[in-house]
């Protein structure tokens, strides 16, 4: 079931996974969660949310990324919270043309990535569903930060961030020319 994206949701979420990282050999965080009640443009447009801030550091001090969605919804200056928390990965989308979507949010200064974001997905009964959008996208960066850590074990959080930076290639869409993973 899929839970408002208000700051207890993902706050809970993070604690859950910091409390059982070793358990289940946690690697990566992908949370298609945002909410867009965000402040006016400029710098300081993101939300205080200072206990999901910290969970996202301690994650970070584990190793572990949270990828989050940039949002769909066409804002060229702002991204969705908590995408916009400085220590988080986020990740915007390409269409099917391998170029930004026009849908995607963006902010020059504080989105990290843009992956694919159209999928076909098999569901219960292995029904086949499309899925679109920075929600989608987040699980193709969160699979390739996975792919990346299991083939470079002992390099660190950084190491495999500055890795995926490096490798990753450009796109171009109406926003501007930006890494793509």
């Amino acid at each position: 079931m899929r839970q408002n994206a208000g700051e207890a949701a993902v706050y809970n979420a993070l604690n859950w996974v910091k409390a059982n990282a070793s358990k289940y050999n946690i690697q990566a965080v992908t949370m298609s969660q945002g909410m867009h009640n965000l402040g006016p443009a400029g710098t300081d447009y993101c939300p205080k949310t200072p206990t999901t801030v910290q969970s996202v550091k301690d994650l970070v001090a584990m190793g572990i990324p949270t990828f989050f969605p940039s949002g769909n919804g066409r804002d060229y200056l702002r991204i969705d919270w908590p995408a916009c928390i400085e220590d988080s990965v986020s990740v915007g989308h390409v269409d099917q043309q391998n170029e930004i979507s026009i849908a995607s949010n963006n902010d020059t200064a504080r989105l990290d990535f843009f992956a694919p974001g159209f999928f076909s997905v098999a569901g219960p009964g292995n029904v086949v569903k499309n899925i679109s959008g920075s929600s989608a996208a987040i699980q193709f960066a969160g699979a390739q930060w996975i792919s990346l850590k299991s083939s470079k074990p002992t390099w660190t959080y950084d190491q495999l961030l500055q890795a995926l930076k490096a490798t990753s290639s450009s796109t171009i869409g109406r926003q501007g020319t930006f890494k793509k993973l």
